[in-house]
């Protein structure tokens, strides 16, 4: 059984990802190993988009809360990676890190007195 996953509901997207994405495809290539071994799955976020009340147990091939039939799960996937990729890349950049230093600064602050990067501290 597992019902192991992240239910915080704005998440950093890297442990969303990490903890119900990687999570459970590991556990699934674990279970493929194994000569007798079964998967039951919980989970109660998300699951049913935005219906109220009690929700029918019947398996659907690619659901998708929109009923797209052209949702791919593993596009999915590598689409919130590359997102994570360049959103790490810019937060690194030397450009976010100078508009910060002058946003810091303020409109009239003085660079030379900023800390230099080499001696920043964080």
């Amino acid at each position: 059984m597992n019902s192991a996953g992240l239910t915080d509901f704005n998440p950093d997207l890297r442990d969303a990802v990490s903890s119900n994405v990687d999570s459970a495809i590991n556990l699934l290539g674990f279970l493929r190993k194994c000569n007798h071994a079964g998967l039951m799955h919980l989970s109660t976020c998300y699951v049913v988009g935005m219906c109220d009340g009690r929700v029918a147990e019947e398996l659907q091939d690619n659901y998708n809360p929109a009923n797209d039939a052209q949702f791919d799960a593993e596009r999915e996937i590598d689409s919130l990676r590359e997102t994570i990729r360049r959103v790490e890349e810019r937060a690194e950049s030397p450009e976010l890190d100078r508009a910060l230093r002058r946003q810091a600064l303020g409109r009239g602050g003085n660079e030379a007195s900023a800390p230099r990067e080499s001696s920043t501290v964080f």
